[in-house]
């Protein structure tokens, strides 16, 4: 986590076994194939297998997802989670579900078949949709000070809670709910007086 090296996001190493990895970096605005080629080059000697790049929308759903006869999905749809950018589920699911509702539409000639899609997605991802979207705009204020607290209010045993209580898809309160009203206490006297009435302004915009 650098606020300032990848606003909004972070960089990621992960290991895949055989002396590879995974590594990648995120972030608004940022020069990704810069800021990748900086991150590898304080890791000492290594060579590239695959190098991909892409932008990706992470500003929550679209308001539709059928336009006429043109049905959206995935990335399309803006399905992607917006606190990592990650999808395989959400966007994938968007997939299925878009599929069974052009299916039906096809078999009964009815336009109105098309629009169980958004209400079918928005029943299993429409709230952790907007919690993520609510802790995007928080953890989006937060300097690099506040984010050392926040990951040093982290525990292993804060961690192993939240991970036992949430799944790798739906995650938004998870880590909220594992600090407890002591532990988010604790993380608040820690972080710079600004920093902590930007994050106050935030969460009473989205109340």
């Amino acid at each position: 986590l650098d606020a300032k090296r990848y606003p909004g996001f972070f960089a990621w190493v992960i290991p895949s076994g055989g002396g590879r990895g995974k590594v990648g970096v995120a972030g608004c605005g940022i020069d990704a194939p810069a800021a990748l080629r900086e991150l590898l080059g304080g890791r000492g000697g290594h060579s590239e297998l695959r190098r991909v790049s892409a932008p990706i929308w992470v500003g929550g759903h679209a308001d539709t997802f059928v336009d006429g006869r043109t049905v959206y999905a995935g990335d399309a749809a803006g399905q992607a989670k917006p606190t990592t950018g990650g999808g395989i589920l959400s966007c994938g699911m968007g997939g299925v579900m878009a599929g069974r509702a052009v299916s039906a539409f096809l078999e009964s000639g009815d336009a109105a078949a098309l629009d169980s899609y958004r209400g079918e997605w928005e029943a299993m991802f429409g709230a952790e949709f907007r919690s993520q979207l609510a802790a995007r705009a928080l953890l989006g204020g937060m300097g690099n000070a506040s984010l050392d607290a926040l990951v040093a209010a982290v525990t292993p045993e804060v961690a192993a809670a939240a991970a036992s209580g949430a799944g790798f898809d739906f995650h938004a309160g998870a880590i909220a709910r594992a600090l407890g009203a002591r532990g988010a206490a604790g993380l608040l006297r820690r972080m710079p007086p600004g920093d902590v009435a930007r994050l106050m302004a935030a969460a009473i915009g989205k109340v």
